[in-house]
């Protein structure tokens, strides 16, 4: 029996839905790799044990194919924190740049206060506050002071405290200019679904037309539209003059944030604009809409969506597309807890015959996509 198909013992730790819930979205999976993200999804989504979040990430790698030493080495990492339970041991970690490191990792994630992480460089004892999370260095002298044994490992974060490694036992050299915290092409799964030539793209969450770029790509410019949706006017900008700047035609960008109706709703924005979201307590105003109410005359035949966990509010604003048309949908269900169980069964209560498939594209616990093809 699977991992994913051990029902009494995943029973225990979901929270907020059901067993039932569960098996019904299991079983809507096509292939065992979609399984087996589910399983670790839904278990990182449930529980605070970093185990799941590592097994997420490593499968991730995994799936996608390792394409570079950049990516090896993350991976590489993920397994040596695997293995023996090494992520429960005592971390000690060198180099100035360290929170950095972690901040490119499922640790980050997944460490709850990080209480068994201790770090050290020679810049003298500070704290390092690193998306919101301090963490205190100590002075590498005083690891000098530490009592070491078998329940310890090492990571050397910088060159210049390689010396260590030939005293430490159980020591991980991570060279922070090559780290990674993604893999694979995030949205491009073309032995999940094909492109073709006529595809009409609707992109949720623009950001800064990253993704438009990889669309021209990967179809070499042979698409018929790209709608772009961004509701903060800053980054709209931004993707105006990327337009222009790459001469990229046949898009059409809103000023509009994805929602199940046409309204004003606030909005937080966040320090680098890419984690920003729907928020009650802010006085920052966005327009919202429908795709039903703006494209539901056009032939739209993909529809990506990466909106900070609104996907469920704006499927619900394109179910006549989606009716109408049958596009690809390529979801990100990792913004809250359980969403890929109800994105899923959403997406299943609309259409029913939709392949459903999963794939993760990191070294943290973000970044798992639903494919609906």
């Amino acid at each position: 029996m699977r991992l994913y198909e051990k029902y009494d013992v995943i029973e225990k730790s979901l929270k907020n839905i059901s067993i039932e819930d569960y098996k019904y979205c299991l079983n809507l999976l096509e292939d065992d790799i979609s399984k087996e993200l589910y399983y670790y999804r839904i278990m990182i989504d449930n529980t605070d044990d970093p185990y799941y979040g590592l097994m997420l990430a490593k499968i991730g790698f995994e799936s996608q194919g390792i394409r570079n030493p950049e990516e090896l080495l993350t991976y590489r990492l993920i397994k040596y924190l695997l293995i023996n339970n090494n992520y429960k041991k005592k971390i000690y970690m060198f180099g100035d740049t360290v929170g950095h490191f972690l901040s490119r990792t499922v640790m980050w994630q997944c460490f709850d206060g990080m209480d068994n992480i201790f770090m050290y460089d020679d810049e003298g004892e500070r704290d390092f506050d690193q998306c919101g999370k301090i963490i205190h260095i100590k002075p590498i002298n005083d690891f000098f002071k530490e009592e070491i044994d078998e329940n310890n490992i090492f990571i050397i974060g910088n060159p210049k405290y390689i010396f260590l490694k030939d005293t430490l036992k159980d020591c991980f050299v991570y060279d922070l200019e090559c780290s990674v915290n993604q893999c694979g092409e995030q949205y491009f799964e073309e032995t999940i679904y094909p492109f073709n030539d006529n595809e009409v793209i609707v992109d949720g969450g623009t950001y800064d037309l990253t993704n438009v770029l990889q669309y021209n790509y990967w179809l070499n410019g042979k698409y018929k539209m790209i709608y772009g949706f961004e509701p903060i006017t800053s980054m709209y900008n931004t993707c105006l003059d990327v337009i222009n700047e790459y001469n990229i035609d046949r898009i059409k960008m809103f000023n509009i944030g994805l929602w199940n109706k046409k309204e004003e709703k606030p909005f937080s924005i966040s320090e680098d604009n890419s984690a920003s979201r729907f928020d009650k307590d802010s006085n920052y105003i966005v327009h919202c809409d429908a795709l039903d109410n703006l494209l539901i005359d056009k032939d739209v035949s993909i529809i990506k969506m990466d909106i900070e966990g609104s996907e469920k509010e704006a499927l619900l604003g394109c179910q006549n597309i989606i009716k109408k048309n049958r596009p690809k949908l390529l979801i990100c269900v990792y913004h809250k807890p359980n969403d890929v169980i109800n994105i899923i069964k959403l997406v299943n209560s609309i259409r029913k015959d939709y392949k459903i498939y999963i794939r993760h594209y990191g070294s943290t616990i973000y970044e798992t996509v639903a494919y609906f093809v």
